[in-house]
């Protein structure tokens, strides 16, 4: 995909059938992620707020379904739609950086890290490339700020059995359609927090695309979804791989990020675009994210090529607006 082209689409609403197995069709609406229309954010958030459903969007690489984890949700239903997901299994929280400083636990953090506790020091220096991946922190139990659905406890034997603190997952990128989102949501309810999970069955690899989560929709007859969100300024690109997990360090250990999971993002790029020192969990045994490519293909000039595709998409925007 060429970085100048972009699709008539971007303003768009589609829809698609989905067949039932009684002859009737499940109507989907599908939104592109990119539209600047007021009334389609609101369909996002009505449908996240108010009826409390989940949508199934792609998210820079991967398709995957977001809804609300908070205490007043029915944040159950990760479950029912992620067929054979372990109970136990914790749903990684989508917050911007401003949120997630106030759920961490910053005495559990390496004192070289500390400073992080500042949201503009977490928000440039973890996400100022503009790059996805998953954070694994130490949770602040005593401020009750998350619902026990995405929280770790210590020391779990099948997440985390060598973390002595509870701990959540936290994904975020400074996606400038993110980020409006992530805002019309806390203004409309300060309460809801959302919560993202790639959307596939347990161990089968996800769709990665619009099209090929319209077609996994339909050969299952899934009725879970009335929106889906895509990305036509993205998803050309094929990136085609589930996240990256880093562990920020923690007291008592090395003052060097842990890469547990190797998605999209490279262990050399997540050091590149930080500048923080990290290394593979397990070296050359730790476990590959979902991915069409290789486990040994290198995403990151994908990545790199997304991060210009949204930065000149919001400089368009921003002089379209003043042009007005």
């Amino acid at each position: 995909m060429e970085e100048s082209t972009v699709g008539s689409e971007i303003k768009g609403i589609r829809n698609e059938l989905i067949p039932l197995e009684n002859g009737e069709k499940h109507p989907l609406k599908i939104i592109s992620f990119r539209s600047l229309e007021m009334s389609h954010s609101q369909m996002v958030t009505d449908e996240l707020i108010s009826r409390d459903r989940p949508v199934a969007f792609h998210g820079w690489g991967v398709t995957g379904i977001a809804g609300r984890v908070d205490e007043r949700s029915e944040y159950r239903k990760f479950w029912t739609i992620k067929e054979g997901r372990p109970q136990g299994s914790k749903i990684p929280l989508l917050e911007p950086p401003e949120e997630i400083v106030r759920h961490v636990d910053w005495s559990a953090v390496h004192p070289e890290l500390r400073f992080l506790k500042d949201a503009n020091a977490l928000k440039e220096l973890l996400w100022g490339g503009k790059l996805p991946f998953h954070v694994i922190f130490p949770y602040n139990a005593s401020g009750s700020s998350l619902p026990d659905v995405v929280i770790t406890p210590p020391n779990d034997p099948d997440v985390a059995p060598e973390i002595n603190f509870p701990s959540f997952c936290s994904f975020w990128v400074e996606d400038p359609s993110t980020i409006n989102l992530l805002e019309k949501i806390k203004q409309e309810n300060p309460w809801v927090q959302l919560g993202v999970s790639s959307l596939n069955d347990h161990g089968k690899q996800p769709p990665y695309n619009t099209s090929e989560l319209i077609e996994y929709l339909k050969g299952r007859s899934r009725i879970d979804f009335d929106i889906v969100i895509e990305d036509p300024l993205l998803e050309g690109l094929d990136i085609a791989s589930s996240h990256s997990q880093i562990k920020i360090p923690l007291v008592g250990e090395e003052p060097v990020w842990v890469m547990k999971r190797v998605g999209s993002l490279s262990a050399k790029g997540f050091q590149s675009s930080t500048g923080f020192q990290v290394r593979l969990a397990n070296g050359e045994d730790t476990r590959v994210a979902s991915r069409r490519a290789a486990k040994d293909v290198d995403l990151d000039d994908k990545l790199y090529t997304a991060a210009r595709l949204m930065n000149q998409w919001r400089i368009d925007v921003l002089k379209g607006e003043t042009e007005r």
